[in-house]
């Protein structure tokens, strides 16, 4: 009798493997079989019977390309073009799926185009549509390639890689649609209170935990050095419990990984949903993903408000938002300085018919452009808000408002859709907010 041997899927042709941290090959036999690996210098020699996993030892410089011989009784595989650099999960929704192909650069970008050693991997969920799967497997950066490619996550990967001057790999696990209970594992979405509410997307019918179970036991063992996350659009129904839900997507992933990985969040950027611009739905939603960072250890928020589209839920200008996240990982997970962070309120001195507010990350605030509409907003006790009034005074902002006697409570940029116009001195705006005494 003939047995086989086979290696899961994210194990291919242009690979990333992340440096200096444990390489974990998967596969499975369909009998008895003894297995050998060869890779970069090391070898590894087992039995197996099923599934089966081994583990060799890190590589602590980017190196490539390797090749990878698994070896059985009866078959050999050779995995070509593997690199060892930086692996990063790109998790979310449809604005995280958003393909490069469609974003308002692709055009220039073709023509000025230029290989910037970015791989990017989308595992194939059991009974996903094939159709809408035309970037499954390892994609390597390429004129022709590139345009499969989640544009947020190229963008991300680009500016890393310039930065690291390195390969970088991208595990791209988004999928249109989707709640955060999609990405959580069964026990995780059971414990929280608002999964009774999580809606399932009409065309690709995922449940709670679905697209966790359908995807991540493809990618499980893969080691990475963090996760971008851009998602929540889908939550609103439950947008006062988002925070926790998000807290248990992040333990889950990081319990995958065996460590505190950093989590970048991507703040919900402005858009009028249902047409209601000054509604609070994403608001809300922002504010959830807000505190979580202060609740985590290790994860972070990319203040991308100004990203967004008044009309349109899939801004088409995604370079943006992906630098900002790759400023964000470098300072989080590699250390260098990059003054991502938005100016946050940490201090307010409450007077009668004024409010002086002390920030975060407030060196050399400025009104960026002028003429937009007031992001300040301030009410008495009866929480009628009114546009307020503001003064900048170096790192801090007096508010002020005429109908208001008395001010009992603030808002920044607290509505579905708006454009802050007071930014630091590296250009990130104000982070919205709500605040009373």
């Amino acid at each position: 009798m003939t047995f086989m041997v086979a290696v899961d899927e994210i194990y291919g042709n242009g690979m990333v493997i992340q440096r200096g941290k444990p390489v974990v090959i998967k596969g499975n036999t369909d009998g008895p079989e003894h297995i050998r690996i060869d890779f970069s210098g090391q070898a590894a020699e087992f039995d197996a019977d099923g599934k089966w996993s081994i583990e060799l030892k890190e590589i602590a410089y980017y190196a490539g390309p390797y090749s990878m011989v698994i070896t059985g009784y009866e078959n050999r595989i050779i995995i070509k073009n593997i690199y060892i650099g930086e692996v990063w999960f790109a998790l979310g929704q449809s604005n995280m799926q958003f393909r490069l192909r469609e974003e308002a650069e692709y055009a220039g970008l073709l023509t000025n185009y230029h290989n910037q050693n970015i791989h990017i991997f989308r595992p194939l969920p059991k009974g996903a549509p094939t159709y809408d799967y035309d970037g499954f497997g390892w994609i390597c950066d390429t004129k022709n390639m590139c345009g499969k490619m989640s544009a947020v996550a190229y963008y991300f990967a680009c500016a890393l890689s310039r930065a690291l001057h390195c390969p970088v790999g991208i595990i791209d696990c988004s999928m249109g649609s989707t709640s955060a209970a999609c990405w959580m594992s069964r026990e995780s979405v059971l414990q929280c209170k608002p999964a009774q509410n999580v809606r399932q997307d009409a065309d690709n019918d995922y449940p709670p935990s679905a697209l966790y179970d359908a995807m991540l036991e493809k990618v499980e063992l893969c080691k990475a050095a963090g996760v971008i996350y851009y998602q929540g659009e889908s939550d609103i129904a439950c947008r006062c419990n988002y925070g926790s839900m998000l807290e248990r997507l992040i333990k889950d992933w990081r319990d995958r990984q065996g460590e505190v990985i950093p989590f970048i969040e991507v703040l919900l950027p402005g858009f009028a949903y249902h047409g209601k611009r000054r509604g609070t739905e994403w608001a809300q939603i922002r504010r959830e993903q807000i505190a979580l960072t202060h609740r985590l250890k290790k994860v972070y928020l990319v203040n991308t408000i100004n990203e967004g589209e008044l009309s349109d839920i899939h801004p088409k200008r995604k370079r943006g938002i992906g630098e900002l996240l790759a400023r964000a990982a470098m300072e989080s997970a590699y250390h260098h300085t990059t003054h991502f962070g938005a100016p946050e309120v940490i201090s307010c001195e409450w007077n009668e018919n004024s409010v002086r507010l002390g920030f975060s990350h407030s060196a050399a605030l400025r009104t960026e452009a002028e003429g937009q509409e007031a992001v300040f907003e301030a009410a008495g006790e009866d929480k009628k808000f009114y546009d307020a009034d503001y003064k900048i005074q170096g790192a801090e902002i007096i508010l002020s408002c005429r109908k208001v006697a008395v001010i009992c409570y603030v808002r920044i940029g607290y509505r579905n859709y708006c454009r802050i116009n007071i930014v630091n001195e590296y250009g990130i705006p104000l982070l919205p907010y709500s605040i009373m005494p």
